[in-house]
């Protein structure tokens, strides 16, 4: 008797990762792996990629619950033509102190916090960025940072990089001071310690004192153990532009509640350009879609007749 068999759709859940396999008899016909794209400890991301170019930034098409053009004039908006590779998010031009701004609020508490994210700028030298973490009014109304309000808080005055103390309250320089040129973009990544304890090896080798805050651009720790703020912790974010007409493009938007070290291409989660964890992007291998099979991943052949 003639024998029939039949192709089984057979998917396996691993650590997160589907695999999907078609077998026929004994042998594996094809193999594909969808990695989804939550990272350890991350409560918010923004990349902008959903949105077309000149489409004005909300609340309804963003990750944002907070979405504001002041009375300054400017404007937030998507933009594909402004130094980064993909979509972005093209704010400012406002020349008053009626900012023009976007954050989340009513995230998970923590007191250690990770924000990242790409900006680039055709003027560095004209008006104010400021980008922070904390909680209270500044992030849940209109006006200006209220110092008490911050965990940590940042900003690029006039093209210098600057960051908030509580006493005194001030702005101080960052040391050594670092340039920006125009029409050049670079990845920020900040790390900010308020909890009781000092961390140990966040990022293979770095510790980070209770009451600090690391300050890497494009990976390179250009600031150690910056004092933060206050030792408090942070459900929101906040960036936003004021004065100067200045605009800003920014792209990759990631906060965690965890200390995180810069994106690399082996540290096992998606963040930075990827389109995978550690894969695809400009600066790490190609995503594989069709990879050999795994020794730990146990398959079985059925007959049908």
């Amino acid at each position: 008797m003639e024998k029939r068999y039949k192709t089984f759709l057979i998917v396996f859940v691993l650590q997160n990762a589907r695999y999907y396999q078609s077998l026929s008899s004994n042998s594996i016909h094809s193999l594909s792996v969808f990695v989804p794209s939550i990272s350890f400890g991350q409560v918010f991301t923004e990349n902008f990629n959903s949105l077309t170019d000149g489409t004005t930034i909300t609340t309804s098409n963003t990750n944002f619950n907070y979405v504001r053009v002041g009375t300054g004039g400017g404007s937030i908006e998507a933009d594909d033509d402004c130094g980064i590779s993909g979509m972005a998010m093209n704010i400012g031009g406002t020349t008053t102190t009626s900012l023009n701004g976007v954050g989340r609020s009513a995230m998970t508490s923590s007191d250690v916090t990770t924000m990242s994210f790409t900006i680039c700028s055709a003027d560095w030298s004209a008006g104010d960025l400021f980008f922070g973490m904390g909680t209270g009014t500044t992030f849940t109304g209109n006006g200006t940072f209220a110092t008490n309000d911050l965990l940590w808080g940042l900003q690029l005055n006039n093209g210098s990089l600057e960051y908030r103390t509580l006493v005194p309250s001030q702005w101080n320089a960052v040391a050594p001071a670092p340039t920006f040129s125009n029409n050049t973009c670079y990845d920020f990544h900040i790390v900010a310690n308020g909890s009781a304890s000092a961390l140990t090896d966040y990022n293979g080798a770095e510790d980070l004192a209770v009451g600090r805050m690391d300050i890497y651009i494009d990976g390179t720790l250009i600031a150690n153990d910056i004092v933060i703020v206050d030792n408090q912790s942070s459900t929101a974010f906040r960036i936003y532009q004021v004065s100067g007409g200045a605009r800003y493009c920014i792209d990759n938007i990631a906060i965690y509640n965890a200390a995180q070290g810069p994106p690399t291409c082996s540290d096992g989660i998606q963040n930075g350009d990827e389109t995978g964890v550690d894969c695809g992007g400009p600066d790490c291998p190609l995503v594989l879609l069709q990879p050999p099979l795994l020794p730990s991943l146990q398959s079985k052949s059925f007959l049908y007749r």
